[in-house]
């Protein structure tokens, strides 16, 4: 349907699907890595091998995507009356009505700008008594400053708010209907040589403690320890030591470092564990700066499906 829609509608010259996925770790310059993507409406962990996606390994959380911290930074400034108002709202010369879907896509807009500017994540985990914002600054953690609203209000750093994202990493512990949260239990068998004659082993186990299952909502970590774990042995140290953390919510300050320190806490002492850190611009929109790589490598042009070929085979072919 897409294809009829962007041949016929749209008159395209030619197209050709990739996964997004393959697409960041080409614009992160790796063939072979763990995506971890960061989107708005889902967290996602997926193994590209070769330049191929591993969807049986793959792993999807939709309750830790970023639309769902936006809307619970809605209900807190909800919760302590505090008006999100849109700025065009404030010009004396507006004399007719808008939409309420535009209003309120524009309150979300400075809901996400705000989460960007307040919200931290420790780069380690921190003790009840240290979880109040008193206790992070003697931590040396550096708090954000107020944010101002359109209408001038000045919204103090609460510490739910800066650290309302530490739920990627603590999420609530529920059971899935149906069923009971017990720990996932692996058993540690021979290991495995990577090559005949080398005295290099993989462990059959690549997490020195297993971490929770079966729960409807797992925590960042636990994606990447169950798309590891269902990933071939072979291929887990490589993947271990290249996982590259992409989309917008992966802005948030700490992210990519927490995630490292968790990692680093959970993996044999066989393998290592890398978070490969790049530029912002590069992790929020690497599947075009990806797609853009590609499409300019000689050997992708025959690769193309050309509207002339639509033309002959049909979209069934």
């Amino acid at each position: 349907k897409m294809m009829e829609i962007c041949y016929e509608r749209l008159h395209v010259p030619a197209m050709y699907f990739m996964d997004e996925n393959v697409l960041s770790a080409f614009c992160m310059g790796r063939r072979s890595c763990l995506v971890v993507d960061l989107s708005g409406s889902a967290a996602s962990v997926t193994p590209v091998v070769d330049g191929y996606s591993l969807r049986k390994s793959s792993v999807m959380d939709e309750n830790l995507g970023g639309y769902r911290l936006d809307s619970l930074f809605s209900q807190f400034m909800s919760q302590n009356n505090f008006a999100v108002t849109p700025r065009f709202l404030f010009r004396r010369s507006m004399n007719h009505s808008f939409h309420s879907s535009l209003v309120e896509y524009h309150r979300m807009e400075i809901v996400r700008d705000m989460k960007h500017s307040m919200t931290f994540i420790p780069h380690y985990r921190v003790g009840e008594e240290y979880r109040s914002l008193e206790g992070l600054q003697n931590l040396g953690v550096v708090v954000p400053s107020p944010y101002v609203l359109p209408d001038g209000t000045m919204v103090s750093p609460y510490y739910e708010l800066c650290t309302m994202a530490e739920q990627l990493f603590f999420p609530e512990r529920k059971p899935a209907p149906g069923q009971v949260p017990e720990p996932v239990t692996t058993t540690v068998g021979k290991k495995r040589s990577r090559s005949v004659g080398s005295k290099e082993t993989v462990p059959s186990a690549p997490f020195s403690h297993p971490l929770l299952s079966n729960t409807a909502t797992a925590s960042l970590a636990d994606m990447v320890y169950k798309s590891i774990v269902l990933s071939d042995v072979d291929v887990r140290r490589e993947l271990l030591a290249n996982i590259v953390v992409v989309g917008g919510h992966s802005l948030l300050s700490g992210m990519t470092q927490r995630l490292q320190r968790e990692l680093d806490d959970a993996v044999v002492s066989q393998l290592k564990a890398k978070v490969h850190i790049r530029l912002p611009i590069e992790r929020k929109f690497s599947s075009w700066i990806g797609g853009s790589i590609l499409s300019i490598c000689g050997s992708f042009q025959q690769s193309w499906v050309s509207k002339h070929q639509y033309d002959e085979h049909g979209p069934d072919r």
